[in-house]
């Protein structure tokens, strides 16, 4: 049975058991199971999504909020949580069908590719929460992303139309700005924000619109230009520093975010954005002799590529989330090559990473004698656990090729989980989307020629 847990003001992070949720809805068959689901996934959606920890003016999410509300943000942006997210609101969508989330899904990609994505392809790793507010001056947490009420009049004084309401009317009340500023002093400790806005909305598009007299359309533009105007005024500020690391675990993440959202939003765009980005990491982060995976590439200043001859071999995250990738792509295209590819990995991954006497894996390879210390991964967290995503990759190969070795390591994989998955079930929910997709596999569709 589903339950929530309080949380009280821990700090809140966009969490893989979100992913749980959107498995289990699929997996029970009882109504009310459904129904506390969805519904736990539309709050929590919606309450991100309208929150301060969502960018609504440069697009994405920053990295956790500091409070229960997700009101104030540490604003540091994560290329793997933009992935994870694009995933999970496009399958929400899909399972909703509202278009809030599509729009939200939109965003999220948006963002990527404007800040992002590098112009030789693959993504980039983060953006900073600090910047200065002007050349020279101290980095401060926050300056890029809040605002003062008085900026906020000034530049939207615009009046709507032929009415005497502005849209700084309109924005101060849908985004919950004040003359005083609505950050708590109790969540900036440094004192940065005293005085600042960080966008969030209370209410909804409907209500605003009614509280001016506009349809809800004007209101709707009329947010939409605010939201513009706004970004275009920041165009003097120095910007967060982009950290250019290409980490290939990550692009496998982002990979599966364009793959699920072109399929679901039915959008070829964002299939030739993830098709290309696996054409990458096939040619910057794969060997085709040994057919092992880099950890990570870098680019110089203009972009290029930084040919290395001391390159990192992928660890085990990197072999699961590119795993997880070719995965998505097969099923977004349809295209052999990168379900055999998928297997092919897969193979490398126990060759390199398997624990026989366990069932499980280790996160990093025996390179050599001197290698005292092999470490295995237990739980997800920002993003999910070797363990976890091997247990579904391990499942989704199963239910495509059939092959029974892939059956019997999953089997083994999920016993030596068992007893975790049956107390703390919370700690390794990426692992009971495993459990539920073995118990229940997907409905196959066979076509005869």
């Amino acid at each position: 049975m589903l339950r929530s847990v309080v949380t009280h003001n821990l700090p809140h992070f966009a969490l893989v058991n979100l992913k749980f949720l959107l498995y289990y809805i699929h997996f029970t068959k009882e109504a009310s199971e459904i129904s506390t689901a969805v519904n736990m996934l539309k709050v929590t959606l919606r309450k991100m999504a309208d929150g301060g920890v969502h960018d609504h003016i440069f697009g994405g999410f920053h990295r956790y909020s500091v409070d229960k509300k997700w009101h104030v943000p540490h604003f540091e942006k994560m290329l793997y949580d933009q992935a994870q997210l694009a995933e999970v609101y496009a399958l929400f969508h899909a399972v909703n069908h509202e278009q809030l989330d599509a729009s939200t899904v939109r965003d999220i990609l948006a963002y990527v590719e404007e800040r992002l994505l590098s112009t030789v392809g693959g993504f980039f790793s983060s953006e900073d929460a600090e910047s200065p507010l002007e050349p020279g001056a101290e980095n401060q947490e926050g300056t890029f992303y809040c605002w003062k009420y008085h900026e906020v009049v000034e530049l939207l004084a615009e009046k709507i139309g032929e009415c005497a309401v502005s849209i700084a009317d309109v924005f101060l009340h849908h985004y919950s700005i004040t003359a005083d500023g609505n950050i708590p002093s109790n969540l900036d400790p440094h004192g940065y924000l005293g005085g600042k806005n960080i966008l969030i909305c209370l209410t909804d598009i409907e209500q605003t619109a009614k509280l001016f007299g506009l349809p809800v359309s004007v209101a709707s533009d009329a947010l939409e230009k605010g939201r513009q105007i706004l970004k275009a005024s920041r165009k003097t500020f120095p910007r967060p520093s982009l950290d250019t690391k290409i980490i290939t675990a990550w692009n496998g993440l982002m990979i599966s975010g364009y793959a699920v959202a072109a399929r679901l939003l039915n959008d070829p765009s964002y299939l030739e954005t993830a098709l290309k980005t696996a054409e990458f990491l096939l040619h910057h982060c794969y060997s085709e002799t040994s057919l092992e995976l880099q950890r990570l590439c870098y680019v110089d200043d203009t972009c290029k590529i930084i040919e290395s001859s001391q390159n990192t071999n992928g660890f085990a995250e990197d072999y699961v989330s590119v795993i997880a990738a070719f995965l998505d792509l097969y099923e977004s295209s349809y295209d052999d090559r990168w379900i055999s590819l998928a297997n092919r990995l897969q193979d490398k991954m126990d060759a390199l990473f398997y624990d026989p006497d366990s069932g499980s894996y280790f996160i990093n390879r025996a390179v050599n004698d001197s290698c005292m210390l092999r470490v295995q991964d237990e739980n997800d967290g920002a993003t999910p656990s070797v363990n976890s995503l091997a247990a579904l990759n391990l499942a989704r190969l199963y239910n495509i090729l059939g092959n029974e070795a892939l059956r019997s390591k999953l089997e083994r994989l999920l016993k030596f989980f068992g007893a975790e998955m049956s107390t703390t079930p919370f700690a390794v929910p990426l692992m009971t989307c495993a459990l539920m997709l073995f118990l229940k596999p997907a409905k196959q569709v066979c076509t005869v020629t």
